[in-house]
């Protein structure tokens, strides 16, 4: 009685001890997320104690949580390659896990703060994959926060078209996930779109619906972005002492909640108020308090506009030589972010024509030396100044030669750099249409029907389906090594994925494929599963509604010295379908009809040719279907 006594007591006291340590550590995560936009120092003292005992315990999980919210309280205090670093490791634990929701999470996180520090093209890959992760999830909320975040890189880098279409799309999945609290960011930011782009009425419309959203939700983080958008647009339109008041009140708000990245740009932009006040000394003043905080924490954007704005008072005080200073450090900032490499370039080339342009001066120098010596000389040496002369501009014509040979070996050099670069982005793009294939709900379905197979006793279809199913996946996985395929593949996996999704529906639709047969179908290149989306689109929404009697014809034929490829089918038309998805609820695109269509923009960039046409087909005053038409080159530069 007594062992089992001393067994129970060492039962409590271990249960207790493990209750005890969790318990710890959640109250060290909380009271960090608690602190962490009001006192970062101790928010980051709970969080790093916190990390210890997760690290003890070996729990991942937590682990990569608090990364992550360390990587947010980085970014919020502008410790920008802390946040970074952060956010990285974070990443890493979860993609081991496998944990797409946090993984999402983390992505924004890190397009985020690549976006506070100018490197936009590692911010658009992050959010661009958070988006592709939150549509396989069919997660609103990562949905929302990454188009919303593509909205501001684009805006910043001058695409205001892109940046305005993934802000809407943000409202729209904000407002449907009823978070008021999000949707106030995407209403700002979408202000400051229409604004870049000249529609101040509606700029102001969202800027001051944004501020009245934000005080009724009390946020006072929200509330100083309001007013600084509000004072921006005040300023704009001339409204200097009402722009003076706005700019104020967001300086006393971002002080308090302890923003430094807020702080600067509030300054800078009170500098060009008191500038256009007349009042130089406040403006050089707040100037100075704008340089000192974003220069301390790396702002390399605001950075920019402060040393733009010193370059305006220096001018207006007649003080050439320090304006000339911040016209440097404003180049030098500006190239940094968007063209260092055309920089490094143009440094190289003209370092090479100093060098040449000097030795033709030393020469040109020496040789007029040497003809005057030889003009007080006999008349017998004359001829041989006249050669000497000769040799000179041979030396000048071939010296002229070099710098133009130079020159044209360095435009080719930066006209390869551009075409590596496009083709990167192809094949990212490409890979990422090829991923999206594979997406779960394709192979969920494809796994009911073999189900459905089995069930019914008919193992030799379910064998059928299972074997052109694997044929289907190794074509996508062999199709992603490579940029472009034979055209008699491509119509391989196609009559595959048809026949699949024929199976699937069973007998919903019928499918013929037709190519001319001047074509040459092993000879004929063209990038993989490229009409692929655009079937998927006609059997999902053309022929929904339709029993039987479906037809998907495809058509390949050579015309002009061009590849058209049409997929046409009998279904109820794009104006039926699109009622059936509102109906349904379903508002975004298809993610891989979208990234189909930036792959055929960087096909063939500066063309005339129109590359993609949907036709909707008319019989008496009925919808009969849909017609799309690709025009495709038939010879690609590699």
């Amino acid at each position: 009685m007594r062992r089992v006594k001393l067994i129970l007591l060492l039962f409590i006291s271990v249960t207790a001890g493990i209750c005890n340590g969790q318990s710890r550590l959640s109250n060290l995560i909380e009271k960090s997320t608690i602190l962490s936009t009001v006192e970062a120092d101790s928010a980051i003292y709970f969080a790093l104690q916190a990390l210890e005992i997760a690290k003890e315990e070996n729990n991942k999980g937590i682990q990569g949580d608090i990364y992550l919210l360390l990587a947010k309280i980085y970014r919020h205090q502008g410790i920008y390659s802390e946040a970074i670093e952060a956010g990285s490791v974070a990443l890493a634990i979860y993609d081991e896990m496998n944990n797409i929701d946090s993984t999402i999470s983390v992505l924004i996180s890190l397009g985020r703060t690549y976006t506070d520090v100018g490197g936009y093209e590692e911010a658009v890959s992050h959010l661009i994959d958070a988006y592709v992760y939150a549509d396989s999830l069919k997660d609103v909320d990562g949905l929302a926060a990454s188009s919303n975040n593509l909205g501001v890189v684009y805006a910043e880098q001058g695409n205001l078209d892109k940046a305005i279409y993934h802000l809407k799309e943000s409202i729209e999945w904000y407002r449907k996930a009823g978070s008021k609290e999000k949707e106030i960011s995407g209403l700002l930011n979408l202000g400051i779109a229409h604004i870049q782009s000249g529609n101040f009425q509606r700029g102001t419309e969202l800027f001051e619906e944004n501020y009245d959203l934000a005080v009724e939700l009390g946020d006072q983080f929200l509330i100083a972005n309001s007013c600084l958008n509000l004072s921006g647009i005040n300023f704009d339109q001339g409204k200097l002492e009402l722009a003076k008041v706005w700019i104020e009140k967001a300086i006393s708000k971002y002080t308090e909640i302890g923003y430094p990245h807020g702080i600067a740009r509030a300054y800078g932009n009170l500098c060009s108020i008191y500038q256009s006040l007349g009042d130089n000394r406040s403006a050089e003043k707040a100037c100075d308090t704008a340089l000192q905080i974003a220069d301390s924490i790396g702002a390399l954007t605001v950075l920019m506009g402060i040393y733009d704005q010193y370059m305006g008072l220096h001018l207006d005080a007649h003080d050439y030589d320090k304006a000339f200073q911040c016209q440097k450090h404003y180049i030098t900032l500006k190239d940094s972010l968007f063209s260092a490499e055309r920089l490094k370039i143009s440094d190289e080339l003209e370092r090479k024509y100093r060098t040449k342009k000097m030795s033709l001066e030393i020469s040109d120098l020496e040789q007029k030396n040497r003809f005057n010596v030889l003009k007080a000389e006999q008349k017998q040496l004359q001829l041989k100044s006249q050669q000497n002369q000769n040799k000179l501009l041979i030396l000048i014509i071939v010296s002229i030669i070099l710098v133009a040979i130079i020159a044209f070996i360095g435009f080719q050099f930066i006209q390869q750099k551009k075409k590596a670069r496009l083709r990167e982005k192809a094949l990212e793009l490409e890979q990422r249409l090829l991923r999206s294939q594979m997406n779960p709900h394709f192979i969920f379905n494809s796994m009911n029907a073999i189900q459905s197979y089995i069930s019914d006793n008919n193992s030799y279809q379910a064998e059928i389906y299972l074997s052109k199913l694997a044929q289907l996946m190794r074509n996508i996985l062999h199709h992603s090594r490579t940029h472009l395929i034979a055209l008699d593949e491509e119509i391989s996996a196609l009559e595959l994925y048809l026949e699949l999704e024929k199976g699937r529906f069973q007998g919903l639709f019928e499918f013929t494929i037709d190519v001319d047969p001047g074509l040459d179908r092993e000879e004929t290149q063209i990038p993989p599963l490229m009409l692929q989306p655009y079937v998927e689109n006609s059997i999902l929404h053309g022929m929904q509604g339709l029993d039987q009697g479906g037809l998907i014809k495809i058509s390949f034929q050579e015309k002009n010295n061009r590849l058209l490829c049409h997929i046409e089918d009998n279904g109820i038309g794009r104006k039926k379908a699109k009622e059936i998805k509102k109906n349904k609820g379903q508002k975004h695109e298809s993610v891989s009809m979208v990234l189909t269509q930036e792959r055929l923009e960087l096909l063939e960039q500066g063309s005339t040719h129109q590359r993609l046409k949907i036709v909707d087909l008319i019989e008496g005053e009925k919808a009969s279907g849909t017609r799309v038409e690709l025009n495709l080159p038939l010879n690609y530069e590699l």
